[in-house]
Order: C-alpha cells, then sequence, then structure tokens
C-alpha cells in the first residue's frame, strides 16, 4: 500500500492555511501513526508588504533575530487557535522563497504527501492558482494534495481517475486504487471524447491494462464523457457526480508547466485533487 505516514503541511496564517489545515488534520487522525509538520517559510523581503502583519512589525524593519521571534510566536498562536485539543504536530520555520522551501524540506525529510491550499498569501485572483501553489506541485518529491474550503468533515466515498490510456496515467493509478481501497469508495475512471457540450454515454472505453483485482466489481465504474476539453469533462463529472476527490498527473510527459489539463482542474474542482509527478528519470 501506498504510505502517507508523513505529511507535510506549509501554512501562511491566512484563511486558505486554516482550510488546509483542516484537511491535514483529518488525514492525519485516520492514521494511528501519521505525523504531521507544519511549516512556515519566512520571506524577509517580503515581510513590510504583507498585509497580515503590520500588527507585527508595524510598519518598520526589525532584524531577523526579531522577525523570527515574532514569527515563531505568530506560529505558536496560530496552532493554539486552529488545531484540536490535544493533537500534537511538529512545526518548523524556514527562511527563504516559500515554494522552494517546501520541497526542500519535503526532500530532505522524505515526507509522502504535501498539503497545499490552492490560494495563498500568493494568489492573484479567484481564477488563477497561486504561484506557490503551482511552483510546488510542479517540483514536489511526492504527491501534493491541493484543497480549498474545509467545511469540518471529508468522507471519500466516490474517488474520480480522469485517464488517457499514457504512460503517466499508469504511473498515477496506483494512487487512486490504494485510495479507493483504503476508503472503500468507488472508482470512476474517466476518459474524455471532444465533442460540443458534455453529455454522458453508455460507451465503455479499454482499460485491460488497470489492476483491478484489489477492489469489488461494483466499486469500479468506466465512464466515457464528451465535452470541449479535458478539463471541462472532469469537472461536470465531478459537480454532477458528487466527487469526493479527484487524482491525476501533474503535468505532461515533457515540459515544465503544469499540464494544461491539470491546470484548469485545480483551479475549478470544488473538491480536492490529488497530483503525482511523472518519476524523476521520466
Amino acid at each position: 500500500m501506498i504510505q502517507y505516514q508523513k505529511i507535510l503541511c506549509p501554512i501562511d496564517f491566512s484563511q486558505y492555511s486554516r482550510h488546509a489545515l483542516g484537511y491535514a488534520v483529518t488525514i492525519a487522525q485516520r492514521g494511528d501513526r501519521r505525523k504531521l509538520t507544519l511549516m512556515h517559510a519566512i520571506e524577509l523581503d517580503n515581510i513590510l508588504v504583507a498585509d497580515d502583519f503590520t500588527s507585527f512589525f508595524g510598519g518598520q524593519l526589525f532584524s531577523p533575530t526579531h522577525v523570527e521571534k515574532e514569527f515563531s510566536e505568530a506560529f505558536d498562536r496560530f496552532l493554539r487557535e486552529n488545531l484540536p485539543p490535544d493533537f500534537k504536530v511538529d512545526h518548523i520555520i524556514e527562511k527563504g522563497r516559500a515554494h522552494k522551501q517546501i520541497v526542500k524540506v519535503a526532500e530532505r525529510d522524505d515526507f509522502q504527501l504535501i498539503l497545499l491550499s490552492s490560494h495563498g498569501r500568493s494568489g492573484i485572483s479567484h481564477f488563477l492558482l497561486g504561484s506557490t501553489t503551482e511552483r510546488v506541485i510542479r517540483s514536489a518529491p511526492c504527491p501534493v494534495l491541493t484543497v480549498k474550503e474545509f467545511h469540518g468533515k471529508w468522507d471519500i466515498n466516490h474517488v474520480l481517475f480522469p485517464t488517457t490510456g499514457s504512460a503517466l496515467c499508469y504511473h498515477v493509478f496506483p494512487y487512486a486504487l490504494d485510495v479507493a481501497y483504503r476508503f472503500n469508495a468507488k472508482l470512476t475512471l474517466l476518459h474524455t471524447i471532444f465533442d460540443s457540450g458534455p453529455r454522458f454515454t453508455d460507451r465503455i472505453f479499454p482499460t485491460h491494462h488497470f489492476n483491478l483485482d484489489s477492489l469489488r466489481d461494483d466499486q469500479v465504474e468506466q465512464v466515457t464523457v464528451y465535452a470541449e476539453t479535458a478539463a471541462d469533462g472532469i469537472l461536470h463529472y465531478s459537480r454532477v457526480n458528487s466527487v469526493d476527490l479527484i487524482i491525476m498527473p501533474s503535468k505532461l510527459a515533457r515540459g515544465h508547466h503544469l499540464g494544461r489539463t491539470t491546470d484548469a482542474v485545480l483551479v475549478g474542482s470544488e473538491c480536492p485533487v490529488l497530483t503525482v509527478n511523472p518519476p524523476r528519470n521520466n
């Protein structure tokens, strides 16, 4: 089984961080030995323009030691206000660009899952993925779970796995299979055919290369949809079928940016999205 024993949840003390923390705590509580670590990256050159910290620094320039002390106290306050009673976490503070520090810590300490909010301090608008989140997803050494609002509860009853039959899909599929098995959830394998206007059909596409032996027959559904784009098909299906989690590759086999489909799904999805990078030698 794929392990998620070490979970890294970066925070920036924003409301978005509170949503991410809610999901992180929920995941950690579902495993006896799961370890949740919260981290914050201090970007010293941005402190004086960070709206939420004007009360800490009063628009004045302080020494790095003073800044670290203030951030440490802010971290402690954030934990007290947002963690359940008696819930234990580790927390670390790093200095440097947030996306670089998150990836560095994940690699250094062998984290198995990174959990991020899709909008944080670097978010530009409702229609764009935060630049820190995008950069972490692009470079992460482990799967990244991207979330939006947390409503106090998250059950995984329906997992959606979009597939094109590509090599990357076969690399990511074990993650979808593992989640469906762990949570006894329904797993939908979704294929999109480009056409005008999404409509659902009974057409089944070939998935004989996927090993589904660990799931019951009634847990697995294979669906083809027609849509103008792959992202449209994925998002429409997930909304009308109460999908709880989408699992997909983070990018195409070539290139350094998020795949267009993945980027559109991350921005438009109402449910969490788990993205997995291709193998490092790809």
